[in-house]
């Protein structure tokens, strides 16, 4: 059994920029400037002129954090004598429920007293924080809303 010492941040930001237009126009008219069956034929062509424009601008930025101890069985070992790690947790208080789940490789030199292990020595650390409740219900789009900002993206 190890105790993994979570001490993760991230910290990101993306910035996007796009610009398209397109126009375009499309006549006809008689080359003998008639007002018989040939004018009548290139007014029927004279579809006019159309233009489309699209301009977008997007930024986001996260940042997240999480401290804590995690409690992780060692489940496997590799033939490197590296260790495979695997623990869950769940919370729940309030009506709400927190679960943390983490798996990951760990080298037996960075086991520090106590079983101790710092979370940025995991390799191939896998941290996954979900909850249930009034708090992740209040702060998740409804099924509808996602369907009608999927289809009216204006």
């Amino acid at each position: 059994m190890l105790t993994i010492r979570l001490a993760e941040t991230y910290q990101g930001s993306d910035s996007a920029d796009a610009a398209a237009n397109l126009a375009s126009s499309i006549s006809a008219e008689a080359a003998d400037k008639s007002t018989g069956a040939a004018a009548r034929l290139a007014r029927l062509f004279n579809v006019g002129s159309a233009s489309t424009s699209f301009k977008d601008e997007g930024n986001t930025k996260n940042a997240s954090a999480m401290s804590g101890t995690l409690a992780a069985s060692v489940i496997g070992t590799l033939p490197s004598v590296n260790l495979i790690v695997a623990g869950d947790k769940m919370i729940a208080m309030s009506g709400n429920q927190d679960r943390l789940r983490l798996s990951g490789i760990v080298n037996p030199k960075d086991i520090e007293t106590g079983n101790y292990v710092p979370s940025n020595k995991v390799a191939n650390a896998r941290i996954e924080q979900a909850g249930v409740g009034m708090l992740a219900d209040s702060t998740t789009m409804g099924w509808l809303q996602r369907l009608f900002m999927s289809v009216l993206t204006f």
